[in-house]
């Protein structure tokens, strides 16, 4: 039976990808030659321990019932004896690396922080190190590329290339990518998924204090009445690969079911095209005007084009 342990439970993604295993009776991991049910799951979480939990969480060591999460507190990726103590007692056989520093101006405000979190070899050791076979999928990410692809031509796996024109954040995540393609390891088989600029609904689990994902902030800007006197300056000139959110999730599970007796696999995760930020919302505002016609209609206030520092032209 799979044992799934997500690292860095209160993410984004990692919500997402926690609501479809309590959803999902279904879901199936192959390993060994066969498919496998999910019998247990758990998350770590960096913070102290807080209350209430959301439902179908529990705190681990708690009285277990039939499908929920278990939480284990105060486990930071960069600290190897709690992330043991995780491991050892939880007994994962798949375990998906969600906790990462994806802003990239806290990455080059702090490159050596952004190292320890976003390339986590220590924890790579300790699951080489275990007796029983792990699935491990670590999410990357499409600023591995330098975005100055030509128009209309898409990235290849084999493109990213370190180089001095990568960011902070996209370098470490790149090494972290071909340290675990250079893995030669009887008992890991690694899923790397380079996914694109990830949109979707407000986090489904877990109250989210960090800063607003670009749709949150987007929906803000153009709904609430109190800016709509000023305009929107959006940058044109930037083109992103957006990938939705619950497409992720369910490419990832797909994935997963399936065998792969490769060591390392790695796979570019991105949209159906190329858009600017402009371009994304009158996209947005277009959706929306299918749904509630007369809350568009009353917008007011203008989208204005401006531009990006540095272009970039990323899809992958």
């Amino acid at each position: 039976m799979a044992r799934v342990l997500v690292l860095g439970g209160t993410s984004y993604v990692a919500q997402f990808v926690l609501q479809q295993v309590l959803q999902d009776d279904a879901l199936r991991v192959a390993s060994g030659g066969q498919m496998e049910d999910v019998s247990a799951v758990a998350c770590t979480i960096r913070s102290e321990p807080f209350s209430p939990l959301p439902a179908g969480f529990v705190t681990t060591w708690s009285e277990p019932a039939a499908r929920v999460v278990g939480v284990y507190w105060q486990v930071d990726i960069s600290d190897l004896e709690a992330l043991d103590n995780c491991i050892q007692d939880f007994h994962p056989t798949v375990v998906i690396n969600c906790t990462a520093i994806s802003s990239p101006a806290v990455c080059q405000k702090d490159p050596d922080k952004a190292c320890s979190v976003n390339e986590p070899r220590g924890l790579v050791t300790l699951l080489e190190k275990l007796p029983w076979r792990i699935r491990f999928v670590h999410f990357s990410t499409d600023f591995v590329y330098e975005g100055t692809q030509a128009w209309g031509e898409s990235y290849k796996e084999e493109a990213a290339v370190l180089s001095s024109k990568l960011s902070v954040y996209g370098a470490t995540k790149l090494r972290f990518d071909q340290f675990l393609l250079s893995l030669r390891s009887a008992s890991l088989d690694v899923l790397i998924l380079r996914i694109a600029n990830v949109v979707g609904p407000v986090a489904p689990v877990f109250p989210d204090t960090s800063a607003p994902k670009f749709m949150q902030w987007l929906h803000c800007q153009l709904f609430q009445s109190e800016t709509a006197e000023e305009p929107l300056k959006l940058w044109s000139d930037e083109f992103r690969s957006y990938l939705y959110i619950h497409d992720l999730v369910s490419v990832l599970f797909k994935l997963l079911a399936i065998e792969d007796n490769a060591s390392a696999t790695l796979v570019n995760l991105g949209g159906v095209e190329a858009l600017s930020r402009v371009e994304l919302a009158h996209r947005y505002l277009a959706v929306c005007g299918t749904h509630n016609a007369s809350a568009v209609a009353a917008i007011t206030r203008e989208i204005v084009p401006t531009a990006f520092s540095g272009h970039q032209r990323i899809k992958c």
